[in-house]
């Protein structure tokens, strides 16, 4: 079976959208709906790769993926965001690089995800 990845976005159809696009392309996939409720997933399950959302309620992408990397430092991750995130492209961009291993700019499509995940687990292999 292919690499476990966990999505984690509180857009339930986005969120499911891109679940069925990894798990046609063969990757075991987990979903949940806040970073709080990822914590968990991630300490009784091996995660591969990790898809979050950025703009968030209760704890939003950037302080989740700070305490992930913090317990969990050779996770991958992609980032993800609609828009609503703060400062400009630059910023976003410079952001995106210290945490992320990719980062995706709703919407997006499925071939740029696909893409994407594939390139990150490939070197994680």
């Amino acid at each position: 079976m292919g690499a476990k990845i966990l999505i984690v976005d509180d857009d339930n159809g986005f969120r499911g959208s891109i679940k069925t696009i990894l798990i046609s392309e063969g990757y075991s996939v987990a979903e949940t709906t806040s970073a709080l409720k990822a914590l968990p997933i991630l300490e009784k399950h091996k995660i591969d790769l990790l898809i979050t959302d950025i703009v968030m309620p209760e704890m939003d992408g950037l302080e989740f993926i700070q305490q992930v990397q913090k317990k969990y430092p050779d996770l991958k991750a992609i980032g993800m965001s609609g828009g609503g995130w703060m400062g400009n492209a630059d910023q976003v961009q410079g952001l995106a690089n210290e945490f992320f291993s990719g980062f995706l700019k709703k919407p997006f499509g499925s071939k740029k995800i696909i893409d994407m995940v594939k390139d990150i687990i490939s070197k994680t292999e």
